[in-house]
């Protein structure tokens, strides 16, 4: 049996389930206002003028960001990650009328939905919401806007690590998962922790946005190593081109609701400002991701944020938009020292 398209899991233990437990975990969870809004436009919105953020405390301990070291790191995550929108309910009609316009997702594979449910540990937080809302994102993104690769790349692409060091699987529940895959299928999903560090760390995105076309278009591959044992791993000229449409869109997610002229400092716009050139440059953009920056309501005087005065916002509003990006990418480099695991790439050229 199939899991229902507008279906997605949340974990309320890691004990072992019987099927009436199982079920009992599984819940109707629709996406919220800003992923219907994103697959609905085909793109990213920056929110002002139409939504309202509370502040409220968000427990990094509980999250994808636990591992994240350092008071002045932790307290600017803490202070983008502890927002909760409010919506006018004629902003909810019209996003939510945008995406009702998109032909929905087929439902999952029943043996996807058993090994998410009894093998994978996806029992803690995401950036925003479960971390099963994260995945049907993804997965009712790329069915609408990247038809050239399967949809389930982006459903399963945390299973073998994030971008910090929590892993919903161990190493040894990889022949089992790969099981379950095709062979395109995994070998995106087995890089995307990898190429995920590569590019937050700095030094790929860097040599791709110094590329001009014609050194972008000589690309022939890329060597690297598997996050999860340090494995030696590549792509080719194809999958890498690919592999970065499929990461451009997963940036999307953890794109601020509004204000993005604030937002300068954020690692996440500053990353898909830059892949979007590159992949514009290297006529490379395989999927629909319409790139509007522009605030939704420009000259609006609404109060977006009703924040009080946090270490973190000080940060992010006096803090150089340089400093910040500096500081996201060390915390990257740390992540992987932390587990040896080598942020060593070679980008591969043809004659």
């Amino acid at each position: 049996m199939a899991l229902p398209l507008d279906a997605s899991f949340v974990i309320l233990d890691q004990e072992p389930h019987t099927e009436g437990q199982r079920a009992a975990v599984m819940t109707i969870n629709p996406l919220d206002v800003r992923r219907k809004a994103q697959i609905g436009k085909g793109g990213p919105t920056d929110h002002h003028g139409e939504v309202v953020l509370a502040k409220y405390d968000v427990d990094l301990n509980k999250t994808i960001f636990v591992t994240i070291s350092g008071f002045l790191a932790r307290s600017v995550v803490s202070s983008r990650l502890g927002v909760l929108p409010h919506w006018p309910d004629p902003v909810v009609h019209r996003y939510e009328e945008l995406y009702d316009k998109i032909p929905k997702a087929p439902s999952h594979d029943q043996a996807i939905v058993e090994f998410l449910l009894n093998d994978a540990d996806l029992s803690v937080e995401h950036a925003d919401g479960s971390f099963m809302d994260h995945l049907q994102w993804g997965y009712e993104y790329s069915h609408a806007h990247f038809k050239d690769v399967s949809p389930r790349i982006l459903l399963l692409h945390s299973v073998m690590g994030v971008g910090t060091n929590y892993f919903p699987i161990k190493e040894d529940q990889i022949p089992k998962f790969q099981s379950l895959l095709t062979e395109d299928e995994f070998k995106h999903v087995e890089a995307f922790p990898s190429i995920l560090r590569l590019l937050g760390a700095g030094p790929l995105m860097d040599e791709l946005l110094a590329c001009d076309q014609a050194r972008l278009d000589n690309i022939a591959g890329i060597s690297f190593s598997r996050v999860m044992g340090n494995k030696a791993l590549s792509l080719n000229k194809d999958e890498f081109w690919t592999h970065l449409n499929i990461h451009m869109i997963h940036t999307l997610d953890f794109l601020p609701a509004e204000d993005w002229t604030r937002e300068v400092g954020d690692n996440f716009l500053f990353q898909i400002r830059h892949l979007h050139a590159i992949l514009t440059r290297a006529d490379k953009l395989k999927c629909k991701l319409d790139m509007n920056l522009k605030p939704a309501f420009p000259n609006s005087t609404t109060q977006g944020r009703q924040t009080g005065i946090s270490l973190g916002t000080i940060i992010r509003d006096c803090v150089p938009s340089g400093v910040q990006i500096k500081l996201a990418r060390n915390q990257i480099t740390k992540f992987s020292q932390a587990i040896n695991h080598s942020l060593d790439y070679e980008l591969k050229f043809s004659a």
